[in-house]
This record gives C-alpha cells, structure tokens and sequence, in this order.
C-alpha cells in the first residue's frame, strides 16, 4: 500500500468518526460539511462550469456507465461523485438498524421518523445554498440508505434519477425482486427518471406498476468499450468469472414450488461450480504459457473465502487470483471468458470474445428455466469433459459460431451501440 492509499484510508476514517459525532448531537450543518469533505471529481470527464451540478451517489459498474456515456466530452452539468456510506450510517443510526442486515422496512415507517426526515431536509437545504441548482442519480432503487434523501428531493422538486445497474436478471429474480419492492412502496413515481438496459426490465417495472411507463428509458448497456480504440495485445489469456449462486439460492427460498426445484438447484450449483474449477486448474497445468485469471465478484464473501484458499494451494505460476475490480478490464484483457449467470457473458460476446459457458446439459430443465439465463447454443457446454474440450479448442485456435448471439445480446444489453448517446440524453449531459 503506497503512501497516498495510507493517508487516504486514515482521512476517510477520520471522516466517519466525525458522521458519528454529527448524528450523535444532530448537526445536519456538520454532516453537511462532511459531504463537502468527501465529494470527489473523477480524471476521465472533463467538467464544465456550468451552474447545474449533477451529484453521482456511486457504486461500481453504475459510475463506469457514467463516464462512458461522457468521455472525451464536455459534459453540460458538473459531474460530482459522492460515496454513500455518510448516508448509510445516517440511515442506520436514525431506524436503529443496520442497512446491510435489516428486515424489509416499508418506506411509510421510515418516513414516520421525524428527526431524520428533519436531519435530511435540513442537510438538503445546506447543499441547495451551498452548490445551487442540483440533481442526483445511483444506480438502484432498493438502495436503502437513500430512501429518505430521494423523498426529500421529491417534496423540493430537485430531480433524482436512477440508472439501473441491475437489468440482467432471470425472470424468476425480476419477480421475486419487484413483487417484494411493490410490497414495500407501492409505487416509485417520486423518482424523477429511470433508465434500464433492456426492455425485459421495463416489462417488469411495468407489469408490478414501480414506475408509470413515461418515467422509464430504455437505454442500453452504456460501458461497452470502443473496439477500435481499445484493442490490447498481451499473452494469451484464459479468465473465469467465478460464479455467483446467491441470486438463484434467494430466489428458490421465495419459490412455492422449492422442493422440486431444490434438488436439481442444489446439485447445479454444487457441480457447475465444483467441476468448472477443476477443469480450469487442469487447463492451468496443461498449458503453462498460457495466462489463467480467476475474477471474484466484489462484495461476494464466498468468493473471498474460495480465492484466498485456491491462493495457498495452489502452485501453478500461470494462475492470478483477483477478487473485485472492474470486469470489463478483464474482458478486455482475455482471448476466452469463462462465466454463468453474469452480465459478463454478453459484455464479452459484444466485444468477440470467445466465451464458453458452463450450463449443463442435465440442468437445462423446464422446472428450473426461469432461475437461469438465456445463451446461444453455440457457447454453452454438455459437461466438465465438454468444457475442457471447448477451452483447449479455442487455446488452439478454433473459434466459435456466432449465429444467434446479437439477438442474445440484445434482450440483455438493449442497443449496446448507441448506448453512451442515449444515457447522455437521458441525463441531459
């Protein structure tokens, strides 16, 4: 860790004891202040002067849209970047729960809590004097913490967006999902705007009636890099997207139908999982020339836990480990993706990469077909024998037949081209 990682981590810290000191004696002026402190601009847009600032409450994936919507462009609003643990500790402090672990709350309770609709008013006032004309975007709108601070807005006319992140799902994840926000909001027509990726998300923003049809823009899949200016040459290199299973675990939890589907879940996501490690590190071996990645998904404990194990046993040099980071820079840096159940696959299929996708033949069942996504046959494999045999195929050389994935792409990523154009329009910048 270099000198400036050390002193930053300290500054931040010493910013969240004072967020704790500001809650504790109700100053919605220091908590303000503290806003001001950690507030930050990002090198890749060139801001404007202009009078009307753009507040971006940010999280991964959802920031990088952003910036590729506007880069190598004089955006027409100032682009301000927040972190949103300031508001997650407010939230937190002000329901006595935790964010992270709390029951499902409906807003109607949350707004009862006077005090912290006060706090939030208040804070809000500060930042109208201070910044002026104002607007705010995240990227979810089951993001807690924000709850609170999206009402106010709404009651003061200052527009808050959301570009959602979140549109690659199955349908039984778009179900569970939004009939569980329906239960807890009623409606989120006190969003100014939603954006989504694809139709198949407006569909079921729609049909669970979270958003009247005017408020919501299909948009695109904005962070798909130029090809053209992105091309990157390197070692051969072989990436795995390790699998995250929570999703469909959640969902089968809330299924009426679960103990037919537990089985043939529980026994896929044990044996994809297992199986598409073991024939990775056989590939591994028998192609020491070859580099081998293995990406774990931010914020996935499992994950972390599997790395950190994989790290100590193994003893194959061609092998790195990651956890976190950003995909598209792996996908940028590999001949082959391998991944399940991920928006990666798609990215990767946009940019022509070769990409292989465990889903196998025995879980390819009615019962559990809304648990998983859709792919092109030509991409998806039998068994773990079937997997090594596509992988060192490609090593080899041999490609992939593309029929079919545009419309693939598509129904996941909308239209990925004209993506950038469109979220800068949707946002007016």
């Amino acid at each position: 860790m270099n000198i400036k990682k050390i002193l930053y981590f300290f500054y931040f810290s010493a910013l969240k004891k004072i967020t704790i000191i500001s809650l504790k004696i109700n100053s919605p002026f220091i908590f303000f202040l503290i806003f001001i402190l950690q507030i930050y601009q990002r090198k890749e847009i060139q801001n404007s002067r202009h009078k009307k600032k753009l507040f971006v409450l940010s999280k991964s994936g959802g920031d990088d849209d952003i910036i590729a919507s506007v880069k190598g462009k004089k955006p027409k609003k100032k682009v301000i970047f927040s972190h949103r643990i300031f508001f997650r500790m407010a939230h937190n402090y002000f329901t006595n729960q935790d964010v992270n672990i709390s029951k499902e709350v409906k807003i109607k309770k949350i707004l009862k809590i006077k005090n912290y609709k006060r706090f939030t008013q208040d804070f809000l006032n500060y930042v109208k004097t201070y910044f002026g004309d104002i607007e705010f975007v995240t990227f979810n709108f089951n993001y807690k913490e924000l709850f609170m601070l999206q009402y106010i807005c709404h009651e003061n006319k200052i527009n808050f967006f959301i570009c959602l992140k979140e549109c690659t799902k199955t349908d039984k994840q778009f179900h569970d999902n939004y009939s569980n926000i329906k239960k807890l909001y009623g409606n989120l027509n006190f969003i100014k705007k939603i954006s989504t990726y694809n139709n198949l998300t407006k569909k079921y923003l729609l049909k669970y009636k979270l958003f009247k049809s005017n408020k919501i823009k299909v948009v695109g899949f904005p962070r798909i890099p130029d090809m053209d200016r992105n091309k990157r040459k390197g070692k051969f290199t072989v990436t795995f997207f390790m699998i995250d299973f929570e999703p469909i675990t959640d969902a089968l939890k809330k299924s009426p139908l679960k103990n037919k589907e537990k089985p043939i879940i529980e026994n896929m996501v044990k044996t994809i999982y297992q199986d598409t490690l073991k024939i990775f590190f056989l590939l591994a071996k028998n192609n020491p020339n070859i580099n081998f990645n293995i990406k774990g998904k931010t914020g996935v404990d499992q994950h972390r836990r599997d790395i950190e194990k994989m790290k100590k046993l193994s003893n194959l040099n061609n092998i790195n480990f990651e956890y976190g980071g950003i995909g598209h820079n792996f996908i940028l840096d590999s001949s082959i993706i391998i991944g399940f159940n991920s928006t990666t696959v798609y990215e990767a299929l946009c940019l022509n990469k070769s990409v292989v996708v465990p889903f196998f033949k025995k879980f390819r069942v009615k019962r559990i077909r809304n648990y998983n996504f859709r792919y092109p046959r030509s991409i998806i494999v039998n068994d773990k024998n079937d997997l090594y045999k596509k992988v060192n195929s490609m090593i080899n050389g041999k490609t992939v037949d593309p029929r079919q994935k545009f419309n693939i792409i598509n129904y996941y990523l909308g239209d990925f081209k004209n993506a950038k154009k469109n979220l800068k329009n949707f946002l007016s910048l």
